[in-house]
């Protein structure tokens, strides 16, 4: 199941009383149990447990969904709304001096797991991200830091899963634009290596999603489309 929320589970057995449980949040690369008490009778319990404690593993996971992607007023440092500019927002991440590449947890930027519908796609060669996408498609975003589960790849650094939208039973579409200059964003502070002079620029990108069934319960489809367009004044600088 992709990452949804108000999901139903019905549980159900020969000669035993049907159980319904609604409301129900899939969380992606989360694990949820549930106990559930079946009977013969009218009269059905549902007790759910939270999971035990591992003392031996210490994660620190993140999820972003799908309401909160869209809501953030995510810029980053390309200026396009990349996914890269959410992965700062994992516990410990820092700059690592490569563009889009935090460094977790005490790791460099190349020592990361970058995941998109459960297909790696780091740089074979440098180890980074390999593949840039809008915000705007993304369902949901987890990272997790330190006690990877086994069934993921190995990570030193963090590791980022990425899922993208997806069509269902009902239709959805959305439109969407954004326009930013560099009169919108902070002043650069130069340091003492280096004087820097601002430099003009205006960013923009718009475009559309659009999703509903083929055939109902069975197939799917999800369509979007996100042109981006960014212009400089590039008046050059100095380095001391």
């Amino acid at each position: 199941l992709p990452p949804c929320e108000k999901v139903t589970l019905t549980v159900s057995a020969p000669g035993l009383a049907p159980v319904v449980r609604k409301g129900l949040s899939v969380k992606s690369n989360t694990v949820t149990t549930l106990s559930i008490m079946v009977g013969s009778g009218d009269v059905v319990t549902v007790a759910p447990f939270a999971p035990m404690v591992s003392t031996r593993q210490a994660d620190t996971p993140l999820v972003i969904p799908a309401q909160e992607i869209q809501a953030l007023p995510v810029l980053g440092e390309f200026q396009d709304r990349s996914y890269q500019s959410l992965l700062y927002l994992t516990p410990s991440s820092s700059h690592s001096r490569r563009a889009g590449n935090p460094a977790v947890g005490g790791a460099t930027g190349n020592e990361n797991i970058y995941l998109i519908d459960g297909i790696k796609t780091n740089d074979p060669v440098t180890g980074e991200w390999g593949t840039n996408m809008n915000i705007a498609f993304f369902q949901s975003l987890d990272s997790t830091v330190y006690g990877v589960e086994a069934q993921g790849a190995t990570s030193t650094g963090g590791y980022f899963n990425m899922v993208t939208q997806s069509g269902s039973n009902d239709w959805h579409g959305s439109v969407f634009g954004w326009f930013t200059t560099s009169g919108m964003t902070a002043r650069i502070n130069s340091n003492d290596f280096e004087v820097t002079q601002d430099q003009d620029w205006r960013a923009q990108d718009y475009g559309f999603t659009f999703s509903g069934p083929i055939v109902k319960d069975r197939l799917w489809f999800f369509a979007g489309a996100n042109p981006y367009h960014r212009s400089d004044d590039n008046k050059g600088y100095d380095i001391v």
